[in-house]
């Protein structure tokens, strides 16, 4: 018989009589940490502040015993609690006996932020962890709890100085090889672990005497998956209680087995010892799962992207300001708004499937983190306009934080309703009428503009958009590049090509970009029927649901689990379109009212009882002379009406074998039909020509059918989260903003620049404002 040998490290290759053909069984005590979910931030504190506080006494205790840490933020808050235990964490750390892993500061959805913010998760975790556990480096990148990742994560893991990916959600086959190389759209390579049994796999019964022939099942499951003999075994879940008796279990199970040799282990232990020679190659991602929540609580979604483009914008606007004004970047208070909003990406926060005390903790952590970054570019932007001695009273700064020159149009209102100028920095009587000007901005830097005076470009006449109402009712504008029919209804039936005639719409789907109401009885995780998975019986495997644009006629979908309900659309509705004139010129920019409602849906959602349904909506979209590019700004009042979902539909005219593209951090890949999460765009492209979705800060995209969806919102309801009631948005205003991008193949288009310059406005800065009033 085999015995696990007593050593500090508890390596499995360390174990006596060890033949090369015996499974070694990689045990990693562990427990899962959500930041809040069904209970709140402190509550769930105090859980695992007594989690870890037994981890303590069994590492102290027992020299085999191994333990392993999510998430920085857990252990910097149980430190500050309980700062005489650090010494000891780190020097487990350092034996090989405590684990950080993935050590990102919050275990984020690694889908639906940008790449920025994820690299900063593991920067900050790692910088965290050298800092705190005497240089300790976390090599393995455990994924945890959330969808298995996109096809940048292999890149991102390697550059940020990880060895391994570990997951257990989103696979793409349940019944695959537990250890593969994951290849990245770069060609990058990363050394990959599937936990076929999850993170909870095995789990002991604090002194059951079941325990040691529940390993053995546990581990027959493992050999069916593994290449070869090295098995990697979690054992814990949500918040479980740190197991003493787990150890006298493994001693049994070592004892009453040949060929097998179990030991608590670490991840990085287990996967530096595979074999990874004989491991397939793998070029797949592993998404979706649970569309449900990609437009549950919409706002957080869109409060994060925001956020995520103001720490960005500051962040340049530190640097011109002391190159500039001589100002030291504010390491401390941005460091703090960074973590603010690296917690609010944790899975279950950014997801939405949160308590409503959840939810409202985390809007008040975004608004602190809006704060900080708001008063550290007023006092950058008074440095720089102070240190401009021609500045004149009337002039503007207005200035550009990326990092190449643009052309952008600048509303002295609206600002593009970026939250640095619509919260902070100017009222309308600032800047004396409104205006709205077309400027050319330099890369990373400002101009110095009369918003009072009329501007040349305003005048020209090379570039101008007209427009007019047909025989048919139909409003038609035409741009420099396309024309574009707007049916009284309110739905674009048709954009064609100035140049080369190319149509971009379906003539049998006269409804482009119109406003679906969708019945949807899911909860915040699953759409329709919850929880009904059409991977029912498989749990881990990505959910690949059939989800075309709705009919309304309760088809089911290609599995038979899942049904689409009852329809309202925008263009069968009570609509009324209008042209608005804003400053007056509408040669070069247009705008194009839509106001409406949604209402009268009379059904019966499974779970609560709507009552029907009352929306309504305004849209205004926005044409230039001076791009292809359409703005849309949908603002959304929600009466009534609980269960559904709020999509918005661009049935397009491209070849049947059209290709999707979604971006995702730091890339784009190709997608099959069906949601996903993107990032700023989705773009569908055929031979010759192609339309592009940009969005800001909504990430559910869908193309099926030849029919591009983006998902705005849902009024959803988990029972087990309560209370959850605003979950339901009901008495609830939203704003969605997106724009609508059709391009000819022959034309070169940088649509990832073009969908960041509309997720990044400009900073309009009038000097002393309503900022320093506020403070008094």
């Amino acid at each position: 018989m085999n015995e696990v040998s007593n050593t500090s490290s508890s390596d499995p290759e360390r174990a006596t009589g060890v033949a090369d053909s015996t499974f070694r069984v990689h045990i990693v005590p562990q427990f899962h940490y959500d930041a809040e979910y069904i209970r709140t931030l402190g509550e769930y504190l105090e859980i695992s502040f007594n989690n870890l506080i037994e981890a303590h006494r069994i590492l102290s205790k027992h020299d085999n015993y191994t333990f392993l840490v999510e998430q920085v933020f857990l252990l910097e808050q149980f430190f500050i609690e309980h700062p005489s235990l650090r010494e000891d964490f780190a020097k487990w750390a350092n034996e090989g006996r405590l684990e950080v892993a993935s050590g990102m500061y919050a275990m984020a959805c690694v889908n639906m932020p940008s790449g920025e913010s994820l690299v900063r998760q593991l920067v900050y975790g790692k910088k965290w962890c050298a800092d705190h556990l005497g240089g300790y480096e976390p090599r393995c990148f455990n994924n945890g709890d959330c969808p298995g990742g996109h096809r940048q994560m292999p890149q991102i893991a390697k550059i940020c100085g990880y060895d391994y990916f570990i997951f257990e959600r989103g696979v793409d086959d349940h019944e695959r090889e537990s250890e593969f190389i994951w290849r990245g759209i770069d060609g990058t390579e990363l050394k990959t672990s599937w936990l076929p049994l999850g993170y909870g796999g095995w789990r002991p019964s604090h002194g059951s005497g079941n325990d040691a022939k529940s390993i053995g099942k546990a581990i027959e499951t493992l050999k069916k998956h593994a290449t070869g003999n090295q098995l990697l075994l979690a054992t814990g879940g949500d918040f479980r209680y740190p197991d003493e008796s787990g150890i006298a279990a493994v001693e049994k199970f070592n004892r009453e087995n040949d060929g097998v040799v179990a030991a608590y282990s670490t991840y990085a232990k287990g996967q530096g010892q595979i074999d990874w020679s004989v491991a397939s190659v793998c070029e797949n991602e592993f998404n979706p799962d649970r569309q449900g929540y990609f437009s549950g609580r919409t706002r957080l979604k869109q409060l994060n992207r925001k956020l995520e483009r103001m720490l960005f914008t500051t962040e340049a606007l530190s640097v011109t300001s002391r190159n500039i004004s001589g100002i030291p970047y504010d390491a401390e208070r941005m460091d703090r708004a960074w973590k603010l909003a690296l917690l609010n990406q944790a899975h279950d926060t950014i997801w939405g499937t949160i308590s409503d005390y959840s939810y409202k903790e985390a809007l008040v952590r975004n608004s602190r983190a809006t704060i900080i970054c708001a008063e550290i570019a007023h006092r950058r932007l008074t440095a720089i306009s102070a240190a401009i001695p021609e500045k004149q009273p009337s002039e503007v700064l207005v200035y550009n934080s990326l990092p190449w020159e643009r052309e952008c149009w600048v509303d002295t209102v609206e600002h593009l309703s970026d939250d640095f100028n619509s919260i902070l920095f100017t009222t309308p009587n600032e800047v004396g009428e409104r205006r709205i000007e077309c400027l050319k901005l330099p890369a990373s830097g400002y101009i110095l503009h009369d918003f009072a005076k009329i501007s040349k470009n305003s005048d020209s006449s090379e570039k101008a958009i007209s427009f007019e109402f047909s025989q048919e009712g139909d409003l038609v504008v035409e741009t420099p590049t396309h024309r574009v029919a707007i049916t009284a209804k309110g739905a674009i039936r048709e954009i064609r090509g100035i140049k080369d005639d190319l149509l971009f719409t379906d003539p049998e789907k006269p409804f482009f970009n119109t406003i679906c109401h969708q019945s949807d009885n899911g909860d915040l995780m699953y759409c329709y029927e919850s929880p009904l998975l059409d991977t029912l019986g498989k749990g881990l495997e990505a959910d690949i649901t059939y989800d075309p644009c709705p009919d309304g006629t309760g088809v089911p979908s290609k599995s038979g689990n899942k049904r689409i309900g009852k329809t309202l659309f925008s263009h069968k509705s009570n609509t009324q379109t209008t042209v608005e004139v804003e400053n007056g010129d509408t040669t070069r920019r247009l705008v194009v009212r839509i106001t409406g409602r949604l209402g009268n849906l009379g059904y019966s959602p499974k779970y609560i009882n709507s009552g029907g349904a009352n929306i309504e909506f305004t849209q205004r979209l926005i044409f230039y002379a001076d791009t292809s590019r359409i703005d849309c700004r949908l603002t959304t009042r929600h009466i009534k009406g609980r269960h559904y979902r709020l999509r918005a539909i661009f049935p397009v005219g491209l070849d049947a074998n059209a290709t999707t593209y979604h971006e995702i951090p730091f890339g784009e890949v190709e997608r099959h039909a069906g949601e996903f999460l993107a990032q700023n765009y989705i773009r569908c492209e055929d031979e010759t020509k192609g339309v592009a979705i940009i969005n800001k800060g909504l990430p559910g995209n869908n193309v099926t059918e030849n029919v591009m969806m983006l998902s705005l919102m849902r009024s959803a309801y988990q029972e087990y989260l309560d209370p959850c009631e605003t979950a339901l948005e009901e008495g609830e205003t939203h704003l969605f903003e997106y724009a609508i991008l059709p391009y000819s193949r022959k034309e070169k288009t940088d649509i990832a620049r073009i969908a960041l310059e509309f997720n990044t406005p400009p900073l309009v800065f009038v000097g002393e404002n309503r900022l320093k009033d506020e403070q008094k």
